[in-house]
């Protein structure tokens, strides 16, 4: 963008204006800034004879994603006509769901939270899935084999905090994204000892959880992928545009200078 300038302020300027032939351009100019007979051209179709009219009709004819089109860029092409580029401003979430929680390694976590769990593999109430883990899988207590031995489990425990999350992904949904930690912190986890059946100590076991958090963005618009702190927080995006071609009125010969373009 022209920075400290409307767009219609720089459409005149680029088209009208040689160095000694700026004029004032008001914003209520239903011209966009051209003389009578400048024509608005969008790459949807149509043509229109003032600028408001030739974006609302662009807007209109983009499904779903219209609405958000902004110029993004103005090109002057050899023949004096001027290319206007419409791009989809990036949109935050609609709705932040609450977050679900999982192991980090290769657990399925939904068989111990039945009453919470999602369709990513995750378990809403994270208290759920750990007392379940406790007592399904740890069982403490209770002797079990383990190789040519036997052993109990014991002292489960849950350590540590989960660290921020930093990362936008999409998902096998439409228009859901998820928020993780790129770095796969092992930094809550849960742990328990294993002693054998004669009260000697075997070892320690660790099962890192992780913490994700899904969105929603509006209809027409994708997750973004990246770090958090490049796109927060407008995580939705779209890679559909248009533009529109705008045509100054040709002028006479003898009212501009020489090699100028849009004179006859």
């Amino acid at each position: 963008m022209f920075r400290g300038f409307s767009i219609i302020a720089v459409i005149a300027m680029l088209v009208l204006a040689g160095d000694a032939r700026a004029q004032a351009i008001t914003v209520d100019d239903p011209t966009g800034g051209f003389a009578p007979g400048a024509t608005f051209c969008p790459s949807t179709g149509g043509c229109f004879t003032s600028l408001g009219e030739a974006e609302a009709a662009m807007r209109a004819a983009v499904p779903d994603v219209g609405q958000y089109l902004y110029n993004s860029r103005l090109q002057k092409l050899s023949n004096g006509e001027i290319r206007s580029y419409y791009a989809v401003k990036p949109q935050a979430p609609l709705q932040y769901f609450a977050p679900y929680y999982m192991f980090l390694e290769d657990i399925e976590a939904t068989q111990y939270c039945p009453a919470s769990a999602n369709d990513f593999g995750g378990c809403g109430d994270e208290a759920e899935l750990i007392a379940n883990y406790f007592a399904q899988r740890i069982n403490p207590g209770v002797v079990h084999s383990c190789g040519w031995n036997r052993c109990y489990n014991l002292n489960p425990r849950v350590e540590g905090a989960y660290v921020p999350q930093n990362r936008t992904d999409n998902t096998s949904v439409p228009g859901v994204g998820v928020l993780d930690d790129s770095t796969k912190s092992r930094s809550r986890k849960i742990l328990f000892d294993t002693n054998y059946d004669d009260h000697r100590y075997r070892g320690t076991t660790e099962r890192p959880l992780v913490r994700r958090q899904l969105y929603l963005c509006p209809t027409g618009l994708a997750p973004a992928k990246g770090m958090l702190a490049d796109l927060s927080p407008y995580l939705c995006r779209s890679l559909a545009g248009a533009t529109i071609m705008i045509k100054a009125p040709r002028q006479n010969a003898g009212q501009c200078p020489v090699n100028d373009q849009s004179c006859e």
